[in-house]
């Protein structure tokens, strides 16, 4: 089952071999791109780097068509160099591999020096990190008469430590390309759920500065051409030894062959030299490239730290001009803080003052009022005191003439009835003289009382 993947995100393979182990081909199956250029033998269609892109699971899933370093056009110096121009702009970009589909035909009877000096190529360009997301992957299974041979081959392929096996020891992964879409899709979903890993030779070129000789990859091309110069070398020494001794035996024939064979090896060594020699110039471009590059980097940061500089001077300039604004601000806010307080400590002392010429005020109007209460009750007291005499008096006025009128009143019922006793007596007396002389007795009667003689 593919792995789904979000929206917009793209799934970056690399596809890589020796040419004409089908690179072409199965990105031509697998994106059904009928565009893709395909190879009808040992030449390479691929003269470089070519992405190709479709939707799949999800994704945009683009597969990078690579050329081989057995290039039968192009030098692997030029073919490096096209390799290093896109994994670099990928990395700045930051667009990292998912994985690398490693091509090699289970055809080949035997690994030729070829496709060991492209493996090796591929190691020094992978590294060991990145190997973890590498398919080796054997191809064109259709054109295997005896399956059971194909399988042998590719046992040794993996059991051979100088071929595949030690990359499988470090995590890469045996696959088999069937020569069908669906074949290929499998191993494109496989790695759809992979982690993204940089590549040595990304890691070098630009985070690490190098230029293209030295790198891993630029370097084991430098050591192969330096000993294919010593080995041409050597070859075309021991063919003029042996043209020589073709001479001294007059064999013409002989001689032509040699001198046609010296031929064949002065061509390769001059191709070698050739590209060594445009090894180094690139080299010694990039280093001249680089040392521009270092100087306007040393400009920049010489721009960068006057500009920062500036920016610092105007920053503090700016820091002191705040300071100062604070500072003012800081006077100016303690000078209204002090004339707040002065004008609150005199609004307090007026509104002392009037509290306390109010208390005052209140005082003396307390003092009059209570010296006005005191003399009204004192002339209320005088009043009340002269209007109680007076009412005593007149009391006692009323009383002593209630007294005289009740003695007056007294003295005339006395009187009153003295002489209503007097004229009561004076009717008894009558009465009892009238009855005495009716019995024959006399009575005394003074002037006061009467006394009964017998």
């Amino acid at each position: 089952m593919p792995t789904s993947a979000g929206p917009g995100k793209e799934i970056l393979i690399a596809v890589m071999g020796v040419t004409g182990a089908g690179k072409s081909y199965f990105i031509r199956e697998v994106t059904g791109n009928s565009g893709v250029e395909v190879s009808s033998g040992l030449h390479s269609c691929t003269s470089k780097v070519g992405s190709y892109s479709f939707e799949h699971a999800g994704a945009k899933v683009t597969l990078v068509d690579t050329p081989g370093f057995n290039d039968t056009t192009r030098t692997d110096s030029e073919v490096l160099t096209e390799i290093c121009d896109w994994t670099s702009e990928t990395f700045k970009e930051n667009r990292l591999l998912s994985g690398i589909i490693y091509l090699h035909s289970v055809t080949n009877v035997r690994m030729d020096g070829s496709s060991v000096k492209n493996l090796r190529m591929f190691q020094k360009l992978c590294g060991r990190g990145a190997l973890r997301n590498v398919f080796l992957t054997t191809t064109q299974w259709s054109k295997v008469t005896d399956q059971a041979e194909g399988e042998i081959r590719e046992r040794a392929l993996c059991e051979e430590r100088n071929f595949w096996g030690l990359l499988i020891e470090r995590g890469a992964t045996l696959q088999r390309f069937h020569g069908t879409r669906e074949s290929g899709l499998k191993l494109i979903d496989q790695l759809m759920s992979n982690q993204p890993e940089a590549l040595d030779i990304q890691d070098q070129i630009v985070t690490q500065k190098r230029t293209i000789v030295e790198t891993d990859a630029g370097q084991f091309i430098n050591a192969e051409l330096i000993a294919q110069e010593k080995k041409y070398k050597e070859e075309i020494e021991s063919l003029e030894r042996e043209c020589q001794a073709a001479i001294k035996e007059k064999d013409e024939e002989m001689r032509e062959l040699i001198a046609e064979e010296r031929a064949r090896a002065q061509k390769k060594l001059e191709k070698a030299v050739d590209e060594k020699r445009r090894l180094e110039e690139m080299h010694a471009e990039e280093m001249r490239r680089r040392d521009i590059e270092k100087q306007r980097d040393e400009e920049r940061r010489k721009e960068e730290q006057r500009e920062t500089q500036e920016k610092l001077e105007k920053a503090e300039a700016e820091k002191r001009r705040k300071e100062e604004q604070h500072a003012e601000e800081l006077r100016k806010q303690e000078e209204r803080e002090e004339r707040r307080i002065r004008e609150e400590r005199e609004r307090a002392a007026a509104e002392a003052r009037r509290l306390e010429e109010l208390h005052a005020v209140q005082i003396r109007e307390q003092q009059e009022r209570e010296a006005r209460i005191r003399s009204e009750e004192q002339e209320k007291s005088t009043a009340d005191l002269k209007l109680t005499t007076e009412l005593h008096a007149a009391q006692m006025r009323e009383q002593q003439e209630r007294e005289a009128r009740i003695r007056s009143e007294e003295q005339a019922t006395a009187a009153a009835e003295r002489g209503r006793l007097q004229s009561m007596n004076q009717s008894l007396l009558e009465e009892i003289r009238r009855k005495e002389k009716k019995r024959g007795i006399g009575f005394n009667i003074g002037p006061v009382g009467f006394g009964i003689d017998f």
